[in-house]
């Protein structure tokens, strides 16, 4: 399996492409892993084994015939759950092998898998900052001591489990294994003694096997009995247990090599003896852990029961089912407040009209990336006021889109290099990549178009390849324009303070075509109804409305709009101009006719375009 790749044991033999990209993905997982830490989530540190192991995520598919999607696992209308990519893994060599033992189908692409990896880290990023946004508008939260007797059940959970593995690992030395020092390493912290215990018996044990192997070299070819004497180390070496009887037949005529067994076997007895006390200690401390986890998962159950019902007034933010949402797990708000939330995140159980929205916004979105998602065509639509502005820079997303097509990691490279503004645009609300367009949402995982496509097979999933390639190139375009765009304004526009870098991320949402309808405060069922035949695409379109409204503004989105409404008017009408010239016709320049900035094709008159 591919995962084999990212643990050096295997000693695989890659070209340097092969490294290069290996490097890759493991800068990318770092960086999602840092951007989660550094916007304060919590993550679980990967257990590995094996010198210089790496970990790489893991995205189930299918778990006994049923798909990932179907199991709920990708449920949006469910905030806060914690998502597969981000959860404890162990590499043992063996784990994803005893996974599809078990019915478990993984994907086995790398690059969708990172795609999965960075795109539950970015919905951890944002689920982090919707709570905090609307932690103040709680009326109440859950008792800190509910909260501290759930973390006390946790910690009592978990020292069972690791008490538990530390006494398998004592077993396994018990039987003569030879245990790792990285293993050993983590039982210094749950159980220091019998790792220590551990390192003593494999220490004598390679000392006496030394003096066992120094004394078998020694035997003379024709001493008597020698050809027994060495069947017998032999035996003693692989860790067969020699009769008493055996060796006090060769002692006469051999005793050094008796004594070095006797010694070999006396120290591993006496050690073996010690760890099986201590085997038994950790069993019942382990035992004990888990019956504290218990009492306090009850005490956990009682005290939530009583304090988690909601007083007059109040509600809580639930689950169509009725659960808790994780995101607001414990906290209540006053019921208008929570209907509104509940309304605006589109939590509630659809009704019947909601979700005919959702159905034509669907099929709205299969439309639209049925037709306009096999084309580069991004530059010349929401890289149009670049071209106007900054024809350089213009010139250089389009480089990065194709090669983008072309490397499947090239754009990630890109993003890595910018981390650090990619956090201060987030941060001013400038989103990037799919959440900046809804030109491919049928695509999205779960969406009706994969779902599809996935029911076709091998040849689906060829299709979905081409089109996810062309998703890849579309989007690298419209990242490119914002981040560099951001690049070289930012210091102008962090003269005027605060309001210069937020006027800066109006404009390059909305001239980039990045204004989100959900960030205006429009329910997902008046979305749903836009999507499927209102507007081809609502984002631009209410993009391309605000950057004209932001011109009769004043502050930097006002100039910034200005300048990129006066540049691609004089460039238009220089190309016109030129298109005139060529075709040998006379301009048509009178705004108050219908052939304004027209030429004759045909029998039709052809202008200059617009959103």
């Amino acid at each position: 399996m591919f995962e084999d790749a990212f643990n050096p044991e295997f000693g695989y033999q890659f070209t340097p492409q092969q490294k290069s990209l290996i490097q890759d993905m493991h800068r990318s997982v770092a960086e999602a892993a840092q951007l989660m830490t550094e916007n304060g989530i919590k993550i679980t540190e990967v257990v590995l084994e094996g010198e210089g192991s790496s970990y790489f995520p893991r995205l189930v598919k299918e778990i006994r015939g049923v798909t990932r999607d179907a199991a709920g696992q990708n449920n949006a209308r469910t905030l806060g759950k914690k998502p597969t990519s981000l959860k404890r893994r162990s590499y043992v060599g063996q784990a994803i092998e005893e996974g599809v033992a078990k019915g478990i189908v993984y994907e086995n692409d790398p690059i969708a898998i990172l795609e999965a990896f960075q795109s539950a880290a970015y919905r951890a990023v944002r689920d982090k900052q919707l709570a905090d946004a609307l932690q103040p508008l709680a009326t109440r939260t859950v008792k800190g001591s509910i909260k501290g007797i759930a973390a006390a059940a946790d910690i009592s959970q978990k020292s069972a489990v690791r008490l538990r593995s530390a006494s398998d690992l004592v077993g396994r030395a018990i039987r003569g294994e030879r245990i790792s020092e990285q293993a050993l390493t983590r039982m210094d912290g749950v159980a220091p003694e019998a790792a220590r215990t551990i390192r003593s018996l494999q220490e004598s044990a390679g000392d006496a096997r030394n003096s066992l192997r120094e004394a078998l070299a020694n035997i003379p070819a024709r001493k008597r009995q020698a050809p027994r004497a060495r069947t017998i180390a032999r035996r003693a070496l692989r860790g067969e247990k020699v009769p008493e009887a055996t060796l006090e037949a060769i002692r006469e005529n051999h005793p050094e090599l008796v004594s070095s067994i006797r010694a070999m076997r006396s120290t591993g007895n006496a050690q073996r003896d010690a760890l099986k006390e201590l085997r038994t200690a950790l069993r019942e401390q382990a035992r004990t852990a888990r019956r504290e986890a218990k009492q306090l998962a009850t005490q956990r159950a009682s005290a939530r029961e009583s304090a988690a019902l909601p007083r007059a007034g109040e509600a809580k933010i639930t689950t169509a089912k009725g659960f808790d949402q994780p995101l607001f797990s414990g906290q209540f708000f006053d019921e208008d407040t929570a209907a509104r939330i509940t309304k605006q995140l589109g939590l509630a159980e659809k009704s019947q009209f909601q979700r005919a929205a959702e159905t034509t916004g669907s099929v709205g979105d299969v439309m639209r990336v049925t037709r306009t998602g096999l084309d580069f065509g991004a530059p010349l639509l929401q890289g149009l006021p670049l071209l106007a502005t900054n024809p350089v820079k213009w010139s250089r997303g389009v480089k990065h889109q194709f090669v983008a097509f072309a490397q499947p990691l090239h754009h990630q490279r890109y993003l890595s290099e910018n981390l650090q503004v990619i956090d201060e645009m987030v941060a001013h609300g400038v989103p990037l990549s799919g959440a900046a367009t809804d030109y491919f949402d049928a695509l999205r995982r779960g969406a009706p178009l994969d779902k599809f496509l996935a029911r076709l097979g091998p040849p689906g999933r060829a299709v979905g390849g081409t089109f996810h390639r062309f998703q890849r190139s579309f989007d690298s375009f419209g990242d490119f324009a914002r981040i560099e765009q951001w690049k070289a304004l930012r210091e102008t526009a962090a003269l005027k303070g605060q309001a210069g870098l937020d006027d800066l991320a109006v404009y390059l949402r909305n001239s980039t075509g990045a204004l989100s309808p959900a960030a205006l405060g429009v329910n997902p069922s008046q979305q749903a109804i836009e999507r499927g035949f209102l507007f081809f695409s609502p984002r631009y379109t209410r993009a391309c409305l605000a950057l004209v409204a932001n011109s009769f503004q004043g502050g930097m989105r006002g100039e910034l709009a200005r300048k990129a409404f006066r540049n691609m008017a004089m460039g238009g009408l220089g190309t016109y101009m030129m298109v005139s010239a060529a075709l040998g016709q006379e301009p048509k320049l009178d705004p108050t006719k219908g052939d304004f900035m027209t030429v004759q094709i045909g029998k039709d008159r052809v202008g200059v375009g617009s959103f």
